[in-house]
């Protein structure tokens, strides 16, 4: 039995007589099969990727609770250097125990305590370093309102804060030096 469609195959056979040869339906069968194998190859790739991101995706607020209460009730008890701790690391790369401690003791006095908050925007994902969230919360503290903004990564099983911003109109007020007095509008005139 001879198989006329693949007398391309050939080694004699010149380069434009293998086009010529190939019947139109078999050409057409050829390009159901690739195209049908590419859009099959396409589908259980991103069949694995979600897969795999999926607990990253799945990722709410109850997961990122329990680190965000932790570092909220060692602020509350003014124990700067244990919120320190709970953070992962990037954030101890980037800036210092001693730093970290001056500047969330001066957030806290610049806003006083936290009296209510409530969530205002959660998103978790994934990238090449593994899961992530993210989770802002509208907050009412002492001296009035602000934002809290928490990022969170997923280090060995657990949840850690990479990162915590605040934002308050509080800040725009006037600054006032470390003995709670304001600071002078201007500096004093030059003695004459």
């Amino acid at each position: 039995m001879r198989w006329p469609h693949f007398d391309f195959l050939k080694p004699s056979a010149p380069p434009g007589e293998i086009l010529a040869v190939i019947s139109p339906r078999i050409r057409s069968i050829w390009v159901l099969w690739g195209c049908g194998g590419m859009v099959s190859l396409l589908l259980l790739a991103m069949g694995s990727c979600l897969a795999a991101l999926k607990p990253a995706l799945e990722a709410g607020e109850k997961e990122f609770t329990p680190a965000v209460e932790r570092y909220l009730a060692r602020v509350r008890a003014h124990d700067y250097r244990g919120a320190y701790a709970d953070f992962g690391g990037d954030l101890h790369q980037a800036l210092s125990e001693l730093d970290y401690v001056a500047l969330e003791a001066g957030m806290h006095q610049d806003l006083g305590p936290l009296r209510t908050r409530t969530r205002a925007f959660l998103q978790a994902g994934a990238d090449a370093e593994g899961a992530w969230g993210l989770i802002v919360y509208q907050c009412a503290f002492e001296r009035g309102p602000g934002t809290l903004s928490f990022t969170l990564r997923k280090e060995v099983g657990a949840w850690r804060i990479e990162s915590v911003k605040y934002d308050s109109p509080a800040f725009l007020r006037e600054p006032r030096s470390r003995t709670g007095s304001p600071s002078p509008a201007r500096p004093p005139a030059p003695a004459r």
